[in-house]
């Protein structure tokens, strides 16, 4: 039995995705040849197309991407433009999205040279087939055969389908697939539809449009994009909805009479206040008047066949992710058939074989190609102002237009596909966000998830919110606020209601400053002891509560304001509210939020008046409450010091103006930045927090004991008077906040650890908390552990992250088709 056979694959499509595909069969070793209908490769039409990183990476490893450098330009500025023209965003995300993060630019350039450029990197250009119309493909018992409208035939193992959004392939296979899978290609047939209409233009670049400047034009039911390219070119995109949508064979083709109209239609657009459509028009080189069509089909392969690009997966241009898309899945396809030459032991592949290589081809790339087209269409109508939400949507994504785009951006890259039988390129290894094929659109890890596995905070609140009751102590209260006294064994000292001068004010603090009266006044001895230990170890939350707050991964969750959390803390008990912070903020923050390294990064110049901050709201005003000369002084101190979480807010937002906020730049260029900075404010917290625990065991010792500071003799709610219900609902507070505390970053870890990003046991995390706490206290154990988590996250990467060197072997290929 011979065992030299040499496997063959049908390319049916001479554009971006099959061309590319092409590239990667050479480089593969695989016998190919390709079909173009046309009867050049690369033809003068109106259209224009960027390399976006997930693309620029796939043509980076084929040689492809400095060529197409030379005839691109990157992108620079991104402007969103009201309908007079006006700048209603100018950020510079996008590049953060790009290069900073993934090592790639995003290049845009004239789709006739991209093509030329492809068609170029092919050594044996013979392969290359012109006028090679398909007319029926047949299946044989060992390959596929297609017949074109010539007379010539081509026999192959496998068929790749790259002919685009009217693929005769696609077309043919439903036919082949029509007997026993009816439903699906009857789906298949009506799936696709149009909504908008859009003309692309190329033109010589008006006065004022640089190369790099990308605007974006919002109106209702109608948006424009316009790129100012290389060699004074520029790039012109008109987009309209259509008066209804539009499904399958019903989709309408445009004439130029009526590409005519459309332009005069739209002529007084304004792309900026002093350019409009017709300056353009004046300067325009060749365009294209189509209809733009959206679908995902159900049936990618069927036997020998596989369809690619455009003909199973066709998105609107406005985020271009279309061509890239392609190239992905050409990538994809080519891994998919690297595996079946690697797997056919040197004969023709068998069908059983190339079949399941295929399935798992659609399998790695269809939810993702999914996530794709409904994000582009959902660009295309946020810009067109479709409904309420689409104009509401576009207004939140200029909250925070640096982050949000960006983090948008880097999420669609993230998970991209790479020839896996090649290295991966070394610029897409030096960037603050590797490539990571697990995470990223339609791999984001589920946030009900998340919640369902949160639920014991919820457990927590409701038993803390049980155990910590006040019903009974409130009745014991009332006499003390009438009679401005607090009362115990016979010693009565003043009670202070006014502090603020503002009644609803101090009529909120009156009640809750009783509680701390006997820890101030010396009623209670353990009380005041446990109290001032739990003022140092909570300082130390305060800081890693204020740290998440300004993380650019919490931007637009409840973590960016703690000051709630703290200030219902004050009211009701520390150890009662934080369960909801500590839920809340797991389930908005999962390890992925953080592959990039700058989203893990907070404003530095808050980091550096933090510590001073926390001194002089918190810790100053908590202890001079309990050690200054007069008993009137320590009941304003106590006023003062119940506010803190205000203060906080208020002291940190006036020290940080005057220190410049380096944020935009040190997102490019230094992301652990302000790392340092945190590891002095909690090393400095923790050293008092340990200092005062040191200090509060040797006393507790050589007394009563430390079980008895820190370990409640019963309930509070079974006291019988408030200075022992005080004390046992210090305590308890400590507990749940610290239990809570410590559940919390169970999880973070768990997620560290479930990511590959420590490897630690459990038994010597739990060792490790467990002689923590006994030596250094709670305070200084969450600290201590929350900055561990802190620098794994700026030094460590996801297990699935390629960050491979380009010298090591790719095992990537095996993964793909078997997993």
């Amino acid at each position: 039995m011979a065992t030299d056979y040499k496997m063959r694959v049908i390319i049916a499509g001479g554009g971006v995705v099959g061309l590319v595909l092409a590239n990667a069969l050479e480089q593969a070793g695989i016998d190919y040849i390709l079909l173009e209908r046309r009867d050049e490769i690369s033809p003068t039409i109106g259209q224009s197309i960027a390399a976006e990183p997930n693309g620029a990476r796939i043509l980076d490893q084929l040689g492809i991407l400095d060529e197409w450098k030379k005839q691109g330009q990157a992108l620079i500025w991104w402007y969103e433009r009201d309908n007079n023209g006006e700048v209603l965003l100018k950020t510079d995300g996008v590049k953060l999205g790009g290069s900073a993060r993934t090592g790639y630019d995003f290049i845009f350039g004239e789709r006739t040279k991209y093509l030329t450029t492809f068609y170029e990197n092919l050594k044996d250009k013979s392969k290359i087939l012109l006028s090679k119309n398909i007319k029926i493909v047949e299946e044989t018992d060992s390959g596929v055969v297609v017949k074109c409208e010539d007379g010539t035939s081509y026999e192959g193992d496998i068929l790749a389908g790259a002919d685009g959004v009217r693929s005769k392939v696609r077309e043919e296979m439903w036919r082949l697939a029509n007997s026993q899978v009816p439903k699906v290609v009857e789906h298949d047939r009506n799936a696709m539809f149009a909504e908008y209409r859009a003309l692309f233009g190329i033109s010589e670049a008006p006065p004022g449009i640089l190369p790099g400047d990308c605007d974006f034009g919002y109106d209702k039911n109608r948006s424009t994009l316009v790129f100012g390219g290389a060699r004074n070119k520029a790039y012109v995109f008109i987009f309209e909805k259509l008066d209804k949508i539009c499904r399958g064979r019903d989709i309408p083709r445009f004439t130029k009479e009526e590409a005519m109209a459309f332009v005069k239609k739209h002529s007084d657009f304004k792309i900026r206040p002093d350019l409009t459509i017709a300056d353009f028009w004046k300067r325009i080189d060749n365009y294209s008047f189509v209809c733009l069509e959206e679908c995902v089909f159900k049936l990618w392969t069927w036997g020998r066949i596989a369809c690619v690009g455009d003909s199973v997966h066709k998105m609107t241009p406005n985020i271009g992710a279309g061509g890239n898309a392609g190239i992905e899945s050409a990538a994809a396809l080519a891994n998919a058939i690297k595996w079946v030459s690697e797997n056919s032991n040197g004969q023709r592949p068998s069908k059983e074989l190339v079949e399941k290589a295929l399935q798992k081809y659609q399998t790695q790339r269809e939810a993702r190609a999914a996530a794709m087209v409904h994000s582009a269409g959902e660009v295309t109508r946020m810009q067109a102002g479709r409904s309420f939400y689409h104009k509401f949507a576009a207004k939140m994504v200029r909250l925070y237009p640096g982050d949000f785009i960006a983090d948008y951006l880097s999420a669609y890259f993230s998970g991209a596909e790479m020839l896996s039988y090649l290295p991966p390129p070394k610029a897409s290894v030096g960037g603050h966000q590797p490539f990571n094929p697990s995470q990223g659109w339609s791999r984001h890890e589920s946030k009900l998830k998340r919640a369902v596995l949160a639920l014991p905070f919820l457990a927590m609140f409701f038993l803390a919110n049980k155990v910590m009751t006040v019903a009974n102590v409130v009745p014991m209260l009332t006499p003390m606020i009438q009679d401005q006294a607090v009362t115990w064994n016979m010693t009565s000292m003043p009670l202070r209601t006014k502090f603020y001068n503002v009644k609803p004010l101090d009529d909120i603090w009156v009640p809750i400053n009783i509680f701390f009266t006997p820890a101030l006044y010396g009623f209670d001895a353990i009380c005041r002891t446990q109290t001032l230990s739990l003022l140092a170890d909570y300082g130390i939350i305060v800081a890693i509560w204020a740290f998440e707050s300004v993380r650019r991964a919490n931007i637009l969750t409840f973590a960016q304001i703690p000051g709630l959390f703290t200030f219902l803390g004050q009211l009701r008990g520390v150890g009662v509210i934080s369960p909801f912070y500590y839920l809340l903020h797991y389930i908005s923050s999962p390890v992925e939020n953080m592959q990039a390294a700058d989203m893990r990064l907070g404003r530095l110049n808050y980091a550096l008046v933090l510590l001073p901050t926390l001194l002089l709201t918190h810790y100053i005003p908590g202890y001079a409450m309990f050690h200054w000369p007069t008993f009137s002084g320590r009941e304003s101190w106590l006023f003062l010091w119940q506010m803190f979480p205000v203060w906080v807010y208020l002291t940190a937002k006036v020290l940080s103006s005057f220190i410049p906020d380096t944020t935009l730049s040190d997102r490019f260029e230094s992301p652990t930045r302000d790392l340092p900075v945190i590891k002095y404010t909690i090393g400095t917290l923790a050293a008092v927090s340990s200092t005062v625990w040191v200090f509060t065991c040797t006393t507790a010792l050589l007394k009563n004991g430390i079980s008895g500071v820190f370990l409640p003799d019963g309930l509070p709610g079974q006291a019988t008077d408030f200075v022992t219900f005080t004390r046992e609902y210090l305590q308890f507070d400590e507990i749940f906040l610290f239990g809570n505390t410590f559940i919390w970053l169970a999880y973070l870890f768990w997620d560290l650890k479930h990511a590959g990003m420590i490897k630690t046991k459990w038994i010597q995390l739990v060792f490790y908390l467990i002689s923590s706490v006994l030596v250094m206290g709670p305070g200084t154990t969450a600290g201590l552990g929350w900055l561990w988590r802190e620098t794994v996250l700026a030094n460590t990467r996801h297990r699935d992250a390629v960050i491979r060197s380009p010298s090591e072997k790719s095992d990537h290929t095996e993964k793909m088709v078997m997993n």
